[in-house]
């Protein structure tokens, strides 16, 4: 798995290779049963216009990013907005997935930190927080 910050510091970008075809990452990607067992804390609506929302705990508190679902392309690329509570502005994520000699290649990347007040810091825990999903998704699709 990598992670890079193309074009500066405010681009939050993780790639992972998993061993099974497009479809079946798609599947755990949009199927809200299926994501809630590598990733319980986010609700995904997987049509333009729905609702994306991760409700998690940090702490003594509850925090909660949400966004808009804007583009599907059936087994091949979802992008949604992406803010917390306290953003003065939204993010964009696309996760793309693509053919590979292993099975599939997933790449998320986050764009848009630059309009926010800490948007290279606030970059680099997406980068990570991207990385840490990914692994969760590869090694849910391995246990299959």
């Amino acid at each position: 798995m990598t992670a890079q910050g193309e074009r500066g510091t405010e681009v939050a970008e993780a790639t992972t290779e998993v061993d099974v075809a497009p479809e079946v990452v798609w599947r755990a990607l949009v199927d809200e049963r299926e994501r809630r067992a590598w990733w319980p804390d986010m609700h995904l609506d997987a049509v333009v216009g729905g609702a994306v929302r991760e409700t998690w705990e940090e702490g003594d508190a509850q925090l909660t990013s949400t966004g808009t679902v804007r583009e599907v392309l059936a087994a091949d690329e979802l992008a949604f907005t992406w803010s917390d509570e306290d953003w003065e502005a939204i993010t964009a994520v696309t996760v793309r997935l693509r053919p590979s000699a292993s099975g599939t290649r997933v790449t998320v990347r986050e764009d848009g930190f630059a309009q926010l007040a800490d948007g290279a810091r606030i970059a680099a825990e997406h980068r990570a927080g991207w990385q840490h999903h990914l692994g969760r998704l590869r090694d849910h699709l391995a246990a299959d």
